[in-house]
């Protein structure tokens, strides 16, 4: 396995709207394999997603193997991080092909034609999405699981050492969800470093080797799956009640408080 980029996130700050949304967040990502941004609703994992893409004003240091995001270039921090937003918008009705090839354009000289590396990246990362029938196709045609696809795709092709996505699995069926993490991992084994912004704690349970998670509090927790997602952390955080059947992380409803019996309040 190649050794992913080392993130380092230092007294991370990002205020919207007036109202801090991430206040202190500190963590250190240097071991390999596919890491899992979860939490509840309004946390700040997409917050934190847009700020470690220097999409978002934020106060702190955000560095790739020691370089500042914030030094970056442009053009090198579109070659170094590709980022997937959890909004689907498209706006411009090209063939699905052209809009994939977009996270190629990095990679060239403006306005160039693309190139055969550029057009192998294109197929082979619409072919790791189950997308290759759908390249003539005009994307704003697509369904919206087609168009996280191919969207997805296009995040794969710019093949950036840093890849942040949001929710992609949204609106895909189970057979493309299992896919597109089963693509994430090899990704993260190939020495990518991948950061995913996710609610399915079972799929994180499979595909994770590691955990960022943010609370309501803006507190973050992190470490390897099994460690962070535990039945009393998985209570507190999402009010859930969980545990663990032949191995396997399963969420079994909400979250109810034991009441004390006779014997407990007799102590």
């Amino acid at each position: 396995m190649t050794r992913p980029p080392r993130l380092t996130v230092r007294n991370l700050e990002v205020v919207r709207d007036g109202r801090p949304v991430l206040s202190g967040v500190t963590f250190d990502l240097d071991a390999p394999g596919l890491i899992a941004v979860c939490g509840p609703n309004g946390a700040g994992k997409s917050t934190l997603l847009k700020a470690l893409a220097g999409l978002l004003p934020a106060h702190g240091d955000i560095s790739i193997d020691g370089e500042r995001v914030t030094d970056l270039t442009t053009r090198t921090r579109a070659r170094t991080i590709a980022y997937l937003p959890q909004d689907r918008t498209v706006h411009w009705n090209l063939p699905a092909a052209a809009v994939v090839d977009l996270g190629r354009v990095p990679h060239r000289a403006p306005h160039a034609a693309p190139s055969a590396k550029d057009r192998d990246a294109v197929h082979s990362a619409m072919l790791r999405m189950d997308a290759v029938s759908l390249m003539e196709r005009a994307v704003l045609s697509l369904s919206g699981g087609e168009r996280a696809r191919v969207l997805m795709a296009r995040v794969l092709a710019q093949q950036a050492p840093v890849l942040l996505a949001d929710e992609p699995a949204a609106g895909l069926d189970p057979a493309h969800q299992w896919g597109l993490f089963e693509a994430l991992r090899e990704e993260a084994a190939r020495g990518t470093r991948v950061l995913v912004a996710m609610h399915d704690l079972a799929l994180i349970d499979i595909f994770a080797a590691y955990v960022v998670l943010i609370d309501a509090a803006g507190r973050i927790a992190t470490g390897p799956t099994r460690d962070v997602l535990t039945e009393a952390r998985i209570a507190e955080v999402y009010r859930m009640s969980a545990q663990r059947v032949d191995g396997h992380l399963v969420v079994t409803g909400p979250f109810t408080p034991r009441s004390p019996s006779p014997s407990d309040l007799s102590h």
